[in-house]
């Protein structure tokens, strides 16, 4: 579905869009205060390329999946405005070699010529979210640009796990910068349901259960099942389940 610059206020609620080159792409903003895309209790899966992506966009999404992908989950790339609430970002491809994260933002796309169209990232948050998957980093910022780039992971899980002294010694992955990260878990276990086969409600074996921000939780109360949040919710989009062995 694309999403193309000078349309606006689109809005997708309990929709499921899978099996796609690209599940939405939504391409610049109108310039306007209110989302040019709204997203809610939403599942965008099993994407050849990438399930959600933001050129220059303003998106706001809550409840809402982000599942498998040849690519990736979401990219918000040539900056953009994006907020992220109790959302599930989880990529485990398995249908062929994938190299990206499940999650990218960046503030720039390069041309043919050589060089990059730069925009700066205006904003990116995650509150009680979920970013993982079956690679070793799947959180990636990259910056071509010199203004600042605006993002936050609050009650967020992430997976990240890397040896790489260049992504080390980045600042954008200095993981005891409040500005940029809190109360994170990165690299916990999700203990999804069957990550493979897009059941992303996370288990009792989940290392997220009543991890959220309570303020972020009361905001949205009903998880993507229709189950009410608890007053220490769990983060993504779903609360627990009880799974026998």
């Amino acid at each position: 579905i694309w999403l193309t610059a000078g349309s606006t206020q689109h809005k997708f609620n309990h929709a499921t869009i899978k099996n796609a080159t690209v599940g939405i792409l939504m391409d610049y903003n109108d310039e306007e205060a209110t989302p040019t895309l709204t997203l809610t209790n939403t599942q965008i899966h099993n994407s050849a390329a990438i399930n959600l992506w933001g050129k220059t966009a303003h998106i706001l999404a809550e409840n809402s999946v982000f599942g498998t992908a040849g690519q990736s989950s979401f990219i918000g790339n040539i900056g953009g405005n994006y907020q992220f609430t109790h959302c599930t970002f989880a990529n485990y491809w398995n249908k062929g070699f994938r190299t990206t994260p499940a999650v990218i933002l960046s503030d720039y796309a390069a041309l043919s010529d050589g060089t990059n169209f730069i925009q700066p990232l205006s904003k990116a948050t995650f509150d009680n979210c979920i970013i993982a998957g079956n690679q070793l980093v799947e959180f990636i910022v990259e910056q071509e640009g010199t203004a600042p780039l605006n993002f936050n992971l609050n009650h967020t899980a992430v997976q990240f796990e890397s040896s790489n002294t260049e992504i080390i010694n980045n600042p954008f992955f200095d993981w005891n910068d409040t500005t940029l990260y809190n109360q994170i878990i990165r690299n916990g276990t999700p203990a999804f349901v069957l990550s493979n086969e897009n059941d992303l409600r996370i288990s009792q074996k989940s290392d997220f259960i009543a991890k959220g921000d309570e303020t972020v939780g009361a905001t949205v109360p009903i998880d993507l099942a229709g189950k009410f949040r608890t007053e220490k919710p769990d983060i993504g989009a779903y609360q627990h389940v009880i799974v026998e062995d």
